[in-house]
């Protein structure tokens, strides 16, 4: 009759062996050098909108189409999901000079969406004054608070007379990072760390509508997980270590010893 306290620690061990390989980034499968490699992007979709592919994302407002443009309108939104690690970047070309003396402020807010827990913001927003362009850039963090979603800034800084079309925000464990036309301006760090992207989301920030010229999303690939084949000889193993752990501690598990 196996001892219970044996079957108890293998199936601890073996619990073990189902959870994803949390801040270890896979290879494609296949690959034998897998394991030496360097975890790095690749390229999950680009769209430049030549193309109405609006059925292809999850839409909220007013968005509208033209050749080569996305135009977002107060608050609308879209959305795609990404099938990826806890490493992703969001590539954006976007005008946010585009004003008017009546509207004069233009931004958009780029989200981290995760699995099983909250997310992030990115916000970039531009203000003209008197002929003068201020760019702002902010990290949020988006925490629960009795249940409720709580958004907190990070970061701020402002950016002047810049005029920046190309954006990147990146995301790796944790670490978010902003980059202007390739230069980098923000950096900083979110409470929900080495979790996967599950998604992200482009969102109108102002009254003003803000149009997209390209849209691009890179990750990781998800987490690697052990399939059978590979639990197989670390199952047998772990049976036979479970049991010599048994024989050593005790039918009754660990016991103190007196001096």
């Amino acid at each position: 009759m196996t001892n219970p306290f044996c079957l108890t620690v293998m199936f601890l061990l073996l619990a073990t062996l189902k959870a994803p390989l949390c801040a270890q980034e896979s290879e494609p499968k296949g690959n034998p050098d897998a394991g030496n490699q360097a975890p790095s992007l690749h390229l999950g979709f680009s769209d430049d909108f030549s193309k109405d592919i609006r059925g292809d994302y999850t839409i909220q407002g007013d968005v509208s189409w033209e050749k080569g443009t996305l135009t977002l309108g107060r608050q609308a939104s879209i959305q795609c999901a990404i099938s990826g690690g806890a490493w992703a970047e969001i590539e954006l070309d976007v005008d946010l000079l585009e004003m008017t003396a009546k509207q004069t402020r233009s931004g958009v807010r780029v989200w981290f969406l995760f699995d099983d827990t909250t997310d992030c913001i990115v916000v970039l927003q531009s203000t003209s004054n008197d002929d003068r362009h201020t760019t702002t850039v902010a990290l949020i963090d988006v925490g629960e608070n009795e249940k409720e979603h709580v958004r907190k800034m990070l970061r701020r800084i402002q950016l002047k007379d810049l005029d920046i079309h190309r954006w990147a925000v990146a995301y790796r464990c944790g670490l978010v990072r902003v980059f202007a036309d390739g230069r980098p301006v923000l950096v900083g760090f979110i409470g929900n760390r080495s979790t996967a992207v599950a998604g992200c989301r482009v969102q109108g920030a102002t009254a003003m509508s803000v149009r997209i010229s390209r849209l691009a999303v890179s990750s990781t690939p998800p987490a690697a997980t052990l399939s059978s084949r590979q639990q197989e000889p670390i199952v047998r193993s772990l049976a036979s270590h479970a049991c010599s752990a048994t024989c050593l501690l005790g039918e009754n598990g660990p016991h103190h010893i007196q001096a």
